[in-house]
């Protein structure tokens, strides 16, 4: 996608709420301290391990995720697996939307955590952010979303110290465009991985 795209005008269908919150963190960001999780361990799973992890998906599509080069991460406490999510290294497709996220280089987007539902509430969700950007070191940028009503995800990524830079929107030409919040750089960038438009 041309850059020129990024600056168009597109008119976002109202009124209406977004469809969707985006968030990016920057190596170099503060990372605020989070209350501990007695006994909580978070850590990359490979091999066999994933199929025990994420029960929910079938074999061929683990296989997929991993041949596509998403990495998945387990949090536990005392062994028991408690949540999960993936880390996409090159593209991840939020599918029922038409939205294909393409990564740079040094780039992340953190997508499909759960929380076991006896655990939720419990600062489980931004302590696997956290995680996840301290073991990937190498990685200069982190991005991740949710659906607007999901206002637990919203606090969890928050918390945890990412910023929101757009809110996703709808438009009358079809596909969506990212509104900037308070920051066109970043903004701009996450259109980019989005595929779709920038509206400062």
């Amino acid at each position: 996608m041309k850059h020129d795209q990024h600056d168009r005008t597109l008119t976002p269908l109202a009124p209406q709420d977004p469809f969707g919150l985006f968030y990016t963190w920057w190596r170099g960001d503060p990372l605020p301290a989070l209350p501990d999780v007695a006994g909580l361990s978070i850590e990359p799973v490979t091999g066999e391990r994933v199929h025990e992890v994420v029960i929910q998906l079938d074999v061929s599509e683990i296989e997929e995720r991993a041949n596509e080069g998403h990495q998945l991460y387990a949090a536990s406490v005392a062994g028991e697996v408690v949540g999960w999510g993936f880390s996409a290294t090159s593209t991840a497709a939020i599918g029922e939307h038409g939205i294909t996220v393409v990564l740079p280089a040094g780039n992340r987007y953190l997508w499909d955590f759960v929380t076991v539902p006896e655990w939720r509430g419990r600062g489980i969700y931004p302590h696997m952010l956290q995680a996840i950007i301290a073991h990937e070191r190498d990685v200069e940028q982190f991005w991740v979303g949710h659906d607007f009503s999901n206002v637990a995800s919203g606090r969890g990524i928050l918390r945890s110290g990412f910023h929101l830079v757009g809110k996703l929107y709808p438009v009358h030409e079809g596909g969506f465009v990212l509104v900037s919040i308070d920051d066109p750089e970043r903004t701009r960038i996450g259109a980019s991985i989005l595929g779709v438009p920038a509206s400062m």
